[in-house]
């Protein structure tokens, strides 16, 4: 295979890079690996003649060597290995990326969830203060029922502030 996107750095050491911390540049990594593989072309069924045992033994071989290992195996076991490899690394990035999708999801529920509770406490403590204005105004009128003059409501507040509460 070619270089990766690393100078000095194989395809093949590059698509073995763990994805890293789930994030956003992890997960374009992932997508990045995966939409090289995938346009490789290899079908899943091209190594159905094989046996399954030996395309398990062919994946773990080209997930252990290296680039220049490869490189001197002969033409039709290296096509072989990279095969059985390729695949095997199309199912663990499209895993990788769906488990770091789930766990972005999960981030983004997490943060929506916190700053919602976040939130409903600073309106409960706005509505907490209205309510005591209220309940202020409510017992000042309770008391200046039995008199003529409203001027105990006008101590508690002008008739601005209560418009505007």
């Amino acid at each position: 295979m070619g270089s990766g996107p690393r100078a000095r750095q194989s395809g093949v050491s590059w698509l073995r890079e763990p994805p890293g911390k789930a994030g956003a540049p992890a997960m374009s990594g992932l997508i990045e690996r995966l939409a090289v593989v995938r346009h490789v072309g290899i079908c899943a069924d091209m190594l159905d003649v094989v046996p399954a045992h030996r395309v398990r033994r062919m994946a773990q071989e080209g997930r252990r060597l290296t680039a220049q290992n490869l490189e001197q195996m002969r033409p039709g076991r290296r096509h072989a290995t990279l095969a059985a490899f390729l695949l095997e690394m199309e199912m663990a990035l499209t895993d990788a990326a769906i488990g770091m999708f789930e766990a972005l999801v999960g981030k983004t529920l997490r943060s929506a969830q916190s700053a919602r509770e976040t939130r409903l406490q600073d309106e409960a403590a706005s509505m907490s203060r209205v309510l005591g204005f209220f309940a202020d105004v409510g017992a000042a009128l309770t008391a200046a029922a039995g008199s003529s003059s409203l001027v105990s409501i006008h101590k508690l507040a002008c008739f601005a502030t209560f418009v505007s509460t």
